[in-house]
Protein backbone atom coordinates (compact mmCIF):
# COMPACT_ATOMS: atom_id res chain seq x y z
CA UNK A 1 0.00 0.00 0.00
CA UNK A 2 1.05 3.77 -1.10
CA UNK A 3 -0.46 6.59 0.66
CA UNK A 4 1.09 10.16 1.19
CA UNK A 5 -1.33 10.35 4.20
CA UNK A 6 -0.17 9.21 7.58
CA UNK A 7 -3.51 8.99 9.10
CA UNK A 8 -4.48 6.40 6.01
CA UNK A 9 -1.39 4.33 6.99
CA UNK A 10 -2.08 4.44 10.78
CA UNK A 11 -5.50 3.11 9.95
CA UNK A 12 -3.44 0.18 7.43
CA UNK A 13 -0.98 -0.85 10.24
CA UNK A 14 -3.91 -1.49 12.36
CA UNK A 15 -4.57 -4.62 10.50
CA UNK A 16 -1.35 -5.32 9.46
CA UNK A 17 2.43 -5.23 10.08
CA UNK A 18 4.39 -2.25 9.30
CA UNK A 19 6.83 0.22 9.57
CA UNK A 20 5.69 4.08 10.33
CA UNK A 21 7.63 6.75 12.55
CA UNK A 22 6.14 7.41 15.82
CA UNK A 23 5.40 10.93 15.28
CA UNK A 24 2.38 8.83 13.21
CA UNK A 25 1.49 5.87 15.01
CA UNK A 26 2.48 7.34 18.51
CA UNK A 27 -1.06 7.99 19.31
CA UNK A 28 -2.21 4.65 17.95
CA UNK A 29 0.31 3.22 20.32
CA UNK A 30 -0.63 5.29 23.20
CA UNK A 31 -4.41 4.63 22.77
CA UNK A 32 -3.27 0.61 22.65
CA UNK A 33 -4.41 -0.04 18.89
CA UNK A 34 -1.19 -0.75 17.80
CA UNK A 35 1.87 -1.97 19.56
CA UNK A 36 5.48 -2.06 19.27
CA UNK A 37 7.45 -5.77 18.05
CA UNK A 38 10.79 -5.97 16.84
CA UNK A 39 11.63 -2.96 18.67
CA UNK A 40 15.82 -3.71 19.17
CA UNK A 41 15.89 -4.08 14.99
CA UNK A 42 13.77 0.04 14.56
CA UNK A 43 15.52 1.87 12.20
CA UNK A 44 18.05 4.86 13.94
CA UNK A 45 16.37 8.29 14.68
CA UNK A 46 16.48 10.80 11.70
CA UNK A 47 15.67 14.31 11.32
CA UNK A 48 12.70 15.94 10.60
CA UNK A 49 12.77 19.31 8.50
CA UNK A 50 9.78 21.89 8.12
CA UNK A 51 9.62 24.71 5.89
CA UNK A 52 7.65 27.12 4.33
CA UNK A 53 6.54 27.97 0.84
CA UNK A 54 5.11 30.84 -0.74
CA UNK A 55 4.02 31.88 -4.38
CA UNK A 56 7.36 34.09 -4.52
CA UNK A 57 10.29 31.19 -3.14
CA UNK A 58 12.48 30.52 -6.10
CA UNK A 59 12.87 28.22 -8.53
CA UNK A 60 10.67 24.78 -7.89
CA UNK A 61 9.05 25.60 -4.74
CA UNK A 62 7.42 28.96 -5.92
CA UNK A 63 6.18 27.33 -9.08
CA UNK A 64 4.95 24.39 -7.26
CA UNK A 65 3.11 26.71 -4.50
CA UNK A 66 1.87 28.87 -7.67
CA UNK A 67 -0.10 25.74 -9.45
CA UNK A 68 -1.97 24.44 -6.02
CA UNK A 69 -5.44 24.92 -5.83
CA UNK A 70 -6.73 28.01 -3.32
Amino acid sequence: MVSNNGDVLVEAEIVGISLLPTIISGPAIKAGALRVILARHAPEPMPLYSGECSPSAPGEQGALFRRLPR
